[in-house]
């Protein structure tokens, strides 16, 4: 799906509906939430979340199922996230807080209810390293599962049974044979991890959270780079933690790889960032450039779907983390990355009948030129997507930080520093049975316009910016 930077060789494509299906993003419209957006404007965010483009929404709690069977129906579906405090268990030996229900609800029971084709993954124990405490284990004992590796109720041995048990749950009953299972997932800030391959052939999906907000400390090397005197540690760029230095892929992805290296599939059910003037806060015009490279980053990084976290912000409080993750600001009004997003699925859709089952290949070359202290020519990253017509649509951009999290000085306390990385002239070397090319770049409203391109002896020139940048290719 991408092309290292070098000689031509063929590139298998992926389709462009692949790439848009693995497109999510986290909601609270189930869960509560009464004092935000998710309960206070629920039909104006739905239809903005129609209007998004985006198909997937990763959402829990059992309070709202209208809001899932109308978001069903213009074709989003749900990765539903279990909880035993919020009333959802596997099966009946298991604790819950009922929450205002008579009974606990069994998952099979729920899902049955809910209706067909509206969640088509479950995602037990969100965090569950942080979230154990409130949580017992047994119906019958009353429980608590605790923090000490040396008791049964250690919460890595809880993860274990109620995932196993989930699974089952889903696997066992034809009727939500189709449902996936994913593994828990824990935060990023944890000492303790799943033993390597705990779930591999258990779940269908590893559920990973690697924010990169935070920059990557996991025995990274001090490097200066982008003005940046320790870059990989203090910089945020989408791919931080997943590319060259991909602990979270090799670490906290092993749960769910065989001891012969084999992988189950992964999927981010949380990342991104979040904007407001906290500590580690980014601006918004880096989020519009930030929301599509991630998206691109973890699809070419083998991703099956990525969700960011959030779509709208809970609070309008600029100082609080919690509060500023969210596509749209909390008065509905989009950000940036909302409507960079929005207008890269538009450009991507397709409407062909015919799509066929699998994509086509290209073959083509990229050669970059440095731009002055910008030496690292490796970081002009591409993505090949073709629709069912057999158009392709080679994505490019400058895997790059823009923003810094702290100087020589120390922590920045507020949003962080932008930075203005340059482009890099890049040629884009092609077969000669591409004809025509159109680029699509973003204006200042974070619309893709497209402009003509001029292919000369079989080449395109074209400059590989910080945003995303859209090349359509044409026999």
């Amino acid at each position: 799906m991408s092309q290292p930077t070098g000689g031509i060789k063929t590139v298998q494509a992926a389709s462009t509906a692949q790439f848009i299906d693995s497109i999510g993003v986290g909601s609270h419209f189930g869960a509560g939430y009464s004092s935000t957006p998710y309960r206070k404007q629920t039909a104006q965010l739905i239809q903005l979340l129609i209007n998004s483009g985006i198909r997937h929404i990763r959402d829990g709690g059992t309070y709202h199922d209208g809001d899932y069977r109308t978001m069903a129906s213009a074709g989003i579906h749900v990765t539903f996230v279990t909880d035993p405090k919020v009333a959802i268990i596997p099966t009946p030996d298991y604790w819950c807080n009922k929450n205002g229900y008579k009974t606990c609800i069994l998952l099979a029971d729920y899902l049955k209810g809910l209706g067909p084709g509206i969640v088509d993954s479950v995602e037990g124990l969100n965090e569950i390293n942080a979230s154990y405490p409130g949580i017992k284990w047994h119906a019958a004992l009353n429980d608590p599962v605790t923090n000490a590796p040396d008791s049964p109720n250690y919460w890595v041995k809880y993860a274990i049974s109620y995932t196993g048990d989930t699974c089952n749950v889903l696997r066992h009953d034809p009727t939500l044979s189709s449902v996936k299972c994913l593994a828990p997932s824990l935060s990023g800030a944890t000492s303790v991890l799943f033993p390597q391959s705990e779930f591999y052939g258990t779940v269908d999906y590893g559920a990973l959270h690697p924010y990169p907000y935070g920059g990557n400390n996991h025995g990274t090397p001090v490097v200066a780079y982008d003005g940046v005197p320790d870059y990989f540690r203090w910089t945020t760029d989408p791919d931080i933690n997943i590319d060259e230095y991909p602990w979270w892929i090799e670490r906290m992805a092993a749960y769910v790889r065989s001891p012969d290296g084999l992988h189950d599939p992964i999927i981010a059910t949380e990342t991104g960032y979040y904007t407001g003037s906290a500590t580690l806060s980014i601006p918004e015009d880096v989020q519009g450039k930030y929301v599509p490279r991630l998206f691109a980053e973890y699809f070419r990084h083998g991703f099956d779907r990525s969700f960011w976290y959030e779509l709208v912000d809970e609070a309008a409080h600029p100082l609080s983390t919690e509060a500023n993750y969210g596509l749209l600001r909390n008065d509905l009004t989009p950000k940036p990355g909302y409507l960079a997003l929005q207008s890269l699925i538009a450009l991507l859709r397709d409407s062909s009948t015919s799509a066929p089952s699998s994509a086509g290949s290209l073959a083509y070359g990229l050669s970059v030129d440095e731009n002055g202290a910008f030496t690292h020519t490796q970081y002009v990253h591409d993505l090949l997507l073709q629709k069912g017509n057999g158009v392709f649509y080679l994505l490019l951009w400058h895997e790059i930080s823009d923003v810094a999290t702290r100087t020589n000085q120390g922590q920045l306390r507020s949003t962080d520093q932008e930075l203005y990385p340059p482009a890099l002239n890049t040629t884009i070397k092609l077969p000669p049975n591409i004809l025509t090319a159109t680029l699509y770049k973003y204006d200042s409203q974070w619309q893709l316009r497209p402009t003509a391109l001029s292919i000369q002896s079989h080449a395109l020139k074209v400059a590989a910016a910080d945003t995303i940048s859209v090349i359509e290719l044409r026999s």
